[in-house]
């Protein structure tokens, strides 16, 4: 439940859970502080939103609050002045702006669940669920760690889901936003318009962001081992039927259109 809390003017509304975390993680004896470094209380304003795709760090702090990162983070200790959590880890926003996956992992904290059903678990997922910034997909996968080295997840009804199931949730994750009808129906004028088709090169370019690597940079990692896959093909005339709906895109270093439902760093 969600409890308006102070009104800021037009357009800016703060929100808060609607009470404190039943208990609290504290930071791991051997993860001591090693900068001030607090990450602000999230604040879901009206232009902020809707969140972009992406991964982000999250931490709710002891009093309930959210603190967001862009990207993934080697402290969420140093997101809240090492202070004890009632949870962290990271989410994912697909691409068409929805709650689609939450890890509840973190180095700094040793978070364990003992199941679907447990208060700690229960609180974090409802406070994804409840809050204005997160619209979580049908399909949102929450993922825990029930003991040392062993994974769980479950639904948005707390609902334990087999590994066949969570490859089925994704999948619907994939698709969520696509419709069922082919656009992609090329004349021939069209296809020879390809052929003869040069595009002109961008005058600059884009580089990703360091901090939107799926991978987690932790101590002891490095950005250089990150290495990316094959690009996917350019758009022409052989590129696969595609589905009314959202499609993201890119235009490479050469000017040509890329063009696919995954995110923008896989294209």
């Amino acid at each position: 439940m969600i409890h308006i809390m102070e009104d800021l003017g037009a357009k800016r509304v703060q929100f808060a859970l609607s009470g404190p975390p039943p208990a609290l993680f504290s930071l791991k004896p051997r993860r001591a502080a090693r900068r001030p470094d607090v990450t602000p209380p999230f604040e879901p304003y009206e232009e902020n939103l809707p969140l972009q795709s992406g991964y982000y760090s999250f931490v709710i702090d002891r009093f309930g609050r959210f603190r967001v990162k862009w990207g993934n983070t080697s402290s969420h200790g140093a997101m809240v002045g090492y202070q004890s959590v009632a949870a962290a880890g990271n989410f994912r926003i697909s691409r068409i702006g929805k709650l689609a996956e939450v890890k509840f992992t973190s180095y700094d904290y040793g978070m364990f669940f003992h199941g679907p059903h447990d208060r700690m678990l229960s609180y974090a997922v409802g406070a994804f669920l409840g809050h204005p910034a997160f619209d979580a997909s049908e399909h949102v996968i929450f993922e825990f760690s029930p003991r040392w080295l062993e994974t769980s997840s479950v639904n948005r009804r707390a609902e334990l889901l087999s590994q066949e199931e969570i490859g089925r949730h994704r999948e619907r994750l994939e698709s969520e936003g696509l419709g069922d009808d082919v656009r992609n129906r090329l004349d021939a004028t069209q296809i020879q318009l390809f052929h003869n088709y040069q595009p002109t090169p961008p005058p600059r370019f884009h580089s990703m962001h360091a901090d939107q690597l799926i991978i987690n940079i932790e101590e002891g990692d490095s950005i250089a081992d990150f290495r990316p896959g094959p690009a996917h093909p350019r758009y022409s005339p052989e590129t696969p039927e595609l589905y009314a709906g959202k499609n993201n895109f890119v235009i490479d270093s050469a000017g040509w259109l890329i063009i696919g439902a995954k995110g923008h760093h896989f294209l």
